[in-house]
């Protein structure tokens, strides 16, 4: 998985469980983390917040819950 692929191919491998959201968004964490200083494009950030969505977003998707599935335009 790299972070840079595309939205509907990082739904795809969310939906197949072969990534979980959470590691996704570590992922974007990471990146923001590196480049951020340099580029100062992200203004606020809810890191706490986000896995806590992320974390609910895989527990949904463990449970193949309706609202879990993706529907990202390919």
């Amino acid at each position: 998985m790299e972070p840079t692929w595309p939205a509907h191919r990082l739904a795809a491998a969310i939906a197949g469980k072969q990534l979980a959201s959470r590691e996704l968004l570590q992922a974007f964490l990471d990146r923001i983390e590196r480049f951020n200083p340099a580029l100062n494009a992200v203004v606020t950030l809810d890191a706490d917040r986000a896995m806590r969505a992320a974390s609910a977003a895989d527990e949904a998707v463990a449970r193949a819950a309706p609202s879990a599935r993706c529907t990202a335009s390919r």
